[in-house]
């Protein structure tokens, strides 16, 4: 960026998004779609990007009914030393009947409050020096998800069996929230609990 240049966005697609007089994009009323714009700086454009626009999240609800489950660990098969996914539906109130009432594409924030040692991971690889921590379909370290085409959200917390004193049964605590304009959606967060059970020496 130039020194003393300001940057203005564009819309290349004003009928999906518009850009106000503060530089803030704002999405049409309507279902989601893709929008086209491109940054000016005193008349000197960026290649246009896209930025999807998508529904307004109205409230956060548990994608199962039980978020209480219990993991019963094993020092011979791995797989069994991760939870069941903490799914979550991020949900929008439609203004007309039919209307579409998921918000996809969309940022939702996963966070262990409990117990302490576990509670200070960040979703960087650095989190695989706790015993437990969040991670991805793919077994990343990660704490926040995008919802998919059916306004899901979804993560995993994986238990390191060395780290765990044998015999402890304990529970591990994971809040979930979304923010619509930095307030929390309705239902926001939602709280998930996974006991865990440490096979014996």
């Amino acid at each position: 960026m130039l020194p003393g240049r300001i940057v203005r966005f564009i819309s290349l697609s004003p009928r999906q998004l518009r850009i106000d007089s503060l530089n803030f994009a704002v999405g049409a009323a309507g279902s989601d779609s893709v929008a086209r714009v491109v940054a000016d700086a005193h008349g000197l454009q960026s290649l246009p990007f896209t930025i999807p626009v998508v529904l307004r999240p109205d409230s956060l609800l548990y994608a199962d009914t039980d978020s209480i489950t219990t993991v019963a660990l094993s020092l011979t098969a791995s797989d069994s030393n991760v939870s069941a996914g903490l799914g979550v539906f991020l949900r929008h109130i439609p203004d007309s009947l039919g209307a579409d009432s998921l918000t996809r594409t969309y940022l939702v924030h996963y966070q262990i409050t409990y117990p302490a040692r576990a509670a200070t991971e960040t979703g960087a690889p650095s989190d695989t020096t706790r015993f437990a921590y969040l991670v991805d379909a793919n077994g990343n370290p990660a704490r926040t998800d995008t919802t998919d085409a059916t306004g899901l959200a979804s993560r995993r917390v994986v238990f390191q069996l060395p780290k765990i004193t044998p015999g402890t049964r304990d529970s591990v605590v994971v809040v979930v929230s979304a923010l619509y304009r930095t307030a929390p959606v309705a239902r926001s967060p939602l709280r998930f609990v996974v006991r865990y059970i440490a096979p014996s020496a």
